[in-house]
């Protein structure tokens, strides 16, 4: 095995594959081979590439990480650091096998210690065992992640204000002071008369806490309803809503049935 590690990123979210390019990045040791945004182009990379390390996204539509290892052939399998927003049974299930895994959203501390793991697997002797044991675990986690998934999930507290850091200095946001937020990597940003504030977090998960004056119109955009000037149609069929501080934020075409709830009767 030569010194340099080969590795690719494989993640959905283009955030997220910014975010791990840039951690990459600052490592000497590590030659960034390929970035992919689904498994296609996660098993053509195997293919074309032969890594020794690829960050892989669980969660992706069509074919899911699961998938894509089910597809490796054992003698190419690299190394998995696994990039997942599973909950806890998830997380305890790879730690008492000792898998790499990276939970969203994550520190560097917590991206040093799995790459740290990864290192010494991909120069040691890692054992003819191991990916078997690997394919073995995933398979008894899919099978739970998915029981998971069908039962009812208890409604979060919703939130009332955001804790935000600025110049070592901490200070509270009202939800509804907040005009419209985005995904920024393992952030969410917060866009309040003009200023942005930084929290660490998902969109997702943030979403689920908002009440029902805020709405998710892109996989990228939440916006408080009250914040919005006027929502303008575009030639596509799409809408762009203007905020009252200027912004303008497109509505996808996935989020079109929140018109409903904006306008009924529409």
């Amino acid at each position: 095995m030569a010194d340099r590690i080969r590795a690719v990123i494989v993640d959905d979210e283009k955030p997220a594959r910014r975010n791990l390019t840039h951690l990459l990045g600052a490592e000497t040791d590590i030659d960034l081979v390929a970035e992919c945004a689904n498994g296609l182009e996660a098993l053509a990379a195997v293919e074309e590439h032969r890594p020794d390390l690829m960050f892989l996204d669980i969660q992706m539509p069509q074919i899911t990480g699961f998938d894509v290892l089910r597809r490796i052939e054992d003698a190419h399998m690299p190394t998995i650091i696994f990039v997942t927003a599973y909950d806890a049974f998830a997380v305890k299930a790879f730690e008492v096998n000792a898998l790499d895994y990276l939970l969203k959203p994550f520190d560097d501390q917590r991206f040093q210690q799995a790459l740290a793991r990864a290192r010494e697997r991909i120069h040691g002797d890692r054992g003819g065992d191991e990916t078997a044991l690997m394919r073995q675990l995933l398979t008894r986690l899919e099978a739970k992640t998915e029981t998971a998934r069908e039962a009812p999930q208890a409604k979060p507290e919703p939130l009332t204000r955001f804790m935000v850091k600025q110049d070592e200095r901490y200070f509270f946001v009202r939800v509804e002071d907040v005009a419209w937020l985005c995904s920024a990597g393992n952030y969410v940003a917060l866009h309040q008369d003009g200023k942005e504030h930084l929290v660490r977090g998902t969109l997702t998960e943030t979403a689920r806490r908002l009440g029902p004056g805020f709405l998710r119109i892109s996989r990228t955009h939440i916006i408080n309803v009250d914040a919005v000037q006027v929502f303008e149609p575009q030639f596509n069929g799409e809408y762009v809503a203007v905020m009252r501080d200027g912004a303008t934020l497109t509505m996808s075409r996935k989020y079109k049935q929140i018109w409903g709830k904006l306008f009924p009767g529409r």
